[in-house]
């Protein structure tokens, strides 16, 4: 009846087919034209506060989003949670500041220009190691979980 066009989904239905369809229940809501493209004005782009700094997310809205690119703003000795494992890959980009990453025990120093990509199914983590806060995009490919995924990389301090 559904495809039919005679009678409507309810909320609990769409939620189903939205986790089957790894998609925001908010796609089926948005015009397929404006789902394919995402602008975001700088000061309109959802943030994520952290206790050393906050998390911006470039990409929210995307229909059958493959990817998630953030913007992290990390203040001076502020750190990820424990060495953490995953689907997918990660891809660093270091704008400013300086951001120390350990993955699978070795290290790397990213300052302006640098960049990092690793399977995400290494141990890794991050912390700021200079003395000025770090900006670096992060692209992230994205898992069915991407919110808990998301959460472990950045987890809020006790």
């Amino acid at each position: 009846l559904i495809e039919r066009g005679q009678t409507s989904p309810t909320v609990s239905t769409l939620k189903v087919l939205a986790r089957a369809l790894s998609v925001d229940i908010n796609a089926f809501f948005q015009p397929v034209d404006e789902a394919r493209i995402v602008f975001t004005k700088a000061d309109q782009q959802p943030r994520l506060l952290l206790d050393h700094g906050e998390l911006a997310d470039l990409g929210l809205g995307m229909l059958e989003q493959l990817v998630t690119p953030l913007l992290l703003q990390l203040g001076p000795d502020a750190r990820s949670g424990p060495a953490l494992t995953h689907d997918g890959q990660d891809f660093i980009y270091c704008l400013s500041g300086e951001i120390h990453y350990s993955v699978n025990g070795r290290s790397y120093i990213l300052e302006p220009g640098d960049s990092l990509f690793f399977d995400g199914g290494l141990p890794h983590r991050f912390s700021n190691t200079g003395t000025e806060v770090a900006n670096v995009l992060i692209i992230l490919s994205t898992p069915h979980d991407s919110a808990q995924y998301i959460a472990g990389h950045f987890p809020k301090e006790p």
